[in-house]
């Protein structure tokens, strides 16, 4: 993790897991989330859901920077 992996497109299903090993495996975990700004709203609330789920308390939303979205575009 450490945020060095690519991009790529994910479905809550995984997340939801992912969350939950992740945040087992070290629970000073701190989740960063990029969101586009045309997402979906409830895209985002999926994902707040599926942090609260896996009892992560340390998470931040950020924008994702035009940089992120071309990188994200080629997926």
């Amino acid at each position: 993790m450490g945020g060095s992996d690519p991009m790529r497109p994910t479905s809550t299903q995984r997340l939801h897991r992912l969350f939950i090993d992740q945040s087992r495996f070290n629970p000073e975990l701190i989740v960063l989330v990029r969101l586009h700004r045309s997402a979906p709203y409830g895209a985002m609330v999926d994902i707040l859901d599926e942090i609260k789920i896996a009892d992560i308390s340390r998470f931040s939303l950020v924008p994702m920077e035009e940089e992120s979205t071309l990188r994200a575009g080629s997926l």
